[in-house]
């Protein structure tokens, strides 16, 4: 949301959202400290699940190659694709099915809504983790923080 437009309410309290029909929204806006623990959390939440899919997918995946004989290089595939199901799904799958939360922004109170202030839906959520893959993990989060 950082192209939206931003003006001073009437009155004077705080910055609000500026729908593209020029209406004020009065939504509260998320500062970097919290939005930093809400993440702090998510990761933990999406390390942790990777991590364990990762684990039983290999293992799974390695007495089932070693069983039926074949090549290692599926099981590395498998896991890596798992790898990035976990990575990927469980914050898209949390922010569709919980209305634009995952575990730490519910920890934290916020939510992501979309520019009209209503929960966001699959597309929102999947294009928002894809584009975080590259902001957030190869960018190191600095694109984010500047905006």
């Amino acid at each position: 949301m950082s192209g939206a437009p931003r003006y001073i309410d009437p009155s004077g309290r705080r910055d609000a959202l500026v729908t593209p029909e020029a209406v004020a929204l009065d939504l509260p806006i998320a500062d970097l400290g919290t939005r930093a623990l809400s993440s702090l959390i998510d990761l933990t939440v999406i390390f942790t699940a990777s991590y364990f899919v990762a684990a039983l997918g290999a293992v799974a995946i390695g007495v089932g190659l070693e069983a039926s004989g074949g090549p290692e290089w599926v099981a590395v595939v498998l896991v890596l694709v798992l790898s990035f199901a976990a990575f990927w799904g469980l914050p898209v799958l949390s922010e569709t099915l919980w209305k634009g939360r995952t575990p730490g922004k519910a920890a934290m109170g916020l939510r992501v809504v979309t520019l009209d202030g209503g929960p966001v839906r699959f597309r929102h959520a999947a294009i928002r983790w894809l584009l975080a893959l590259i902001d957030f993990y190869l960018l190191l989060g600095v694109p984010a923080i500047v905006t």
